[in-house]
């Protein structure tokens, strides 16, 4: 087991108990409120660690556009991810949100690399996979409106994984991080600051801040740059193999910490997605990881 592995398998953990973290403080909060206090406390610890480690916390000029349309698509991504988590459970949460490396993989396709027979079915399966999950015609609208919503984070959070190797050639993965946080908050901050002036914060529970400590330092903060400096040393579709994890971790902890429901249409619909998505990504051709070519080309 490498390096990389060890970190990716570190952050399946993290992100896995996400879910049931952000869920139970989204009862209490609104999701731009908690996610502006979550990427402000998240892009201030980062930038601190990016000045003291590398000397400065600057972009190249060429990177500054791209960097905030990344910094949009991760703040799309959360906003959208946070919507969505207060409107379903969180274990659905996680399972639709593993649909992410089936849409890296068809980005991929986009860009040239060779599709076949299985990349289509097995995406086909994976959506077949999410239906089950969602089952519409068991659900009220609002947890229908939930669903929907996270399946959009995982197109965003697709784009935003197929998307970093580009800035990634010239900024290490901390600093992509720190100002896709920044960015994050910023765009939160308009709204954000007009509800956070609303919110009874002497009447809201304690654990609120451990629970915002958890998702800013450890779900935003440290998982995202090890999900990143892998994409770097591995490439998107090898790192998001280990997406299909995340539900495995998000489940139990949900029906176990969180006592929510568990049905035969959820068990068969993770099947379904983790069969699918699994397929997806082997059946393309992934080639030498970014690492190995650097290497070579040294």
């Amino acid at each position: 087991m490498t390096a990389a592995d060890l970190m990716l398998a570190l952050v399946v953990v993290i992100w896995g108990a996400h879910f049931a973290v952000v869920k139970q403080a989204l009862e209490v909060v609104d999701p731009v409120v908690f996610g502006l206090g979550r990427f402000g406390l998240a892009a201030g610890a980062l930038l601190l660690v990016v000045r003291l480690r590398e000397g400065s916390f600057g972009l190249q000029p060429q990177a500054r556009l791209p960097m905030l349309a990344l910094g949009a698509v991760g703040a799309a991504n959360q906003l959208l991810w946070m919507y969505g988590l207060q409107g379903t459970t969180s274990g659905k949460s996680a399972l639709i949100y593993a649909l992410s490396p089936s849409f890296v993989a068809i980005m991929q396709a986009m860009e040239g690399k060779r599709v076949n027979w299985r990349v289509i079915s097995g995406f086909t399966v994976a959506l077949v996979g999410v239906a089950a999950i969602v089952n519409p015609g068991h659900i009220g609208p609002s947890q229908l409106t939930g669903d929907l919503l996270t399946l959009a984070a995982a197109v965003a959070w697709a784009a935003y994984t197929n998307a970093g190797p580009r800035l990634l050639r010239s900024h290490s993965p901390l600093r992509v991080t720190a100002w896709t946080f920044l960015i994050t908050a910023a765009t939160m901050a308009p709204v954000g600051l007009v509800h956070a002036a609303r919110v009874p914060w002497d009447r809201l529970p304690t654990s609120l801040g451990w629970q915002l400590g958890y998702s800013g330092l450890l779900g935003a903060g440290l998982a995202w740059v090890l999900w990143y400096r892998a994409v770097r040393d591995l490439g998107p579709l090898r790192v998001m193999a280990y997406q299909y994890m995340v539900p495995v971790v998000a489940l139990g902890v949900s029906v176990l910490g969180l006592r929510e429901p568990f049905r035969w249409n959820h068990a068969l619909g993770a099947a379904l997605v983790l069969a699918g998505t699994l397929t997806t990504r082997t059946a393309l051709q992934a080639g030498p990881s970014p690492a190995a070519e650097r290497a070579r080309a040294a």
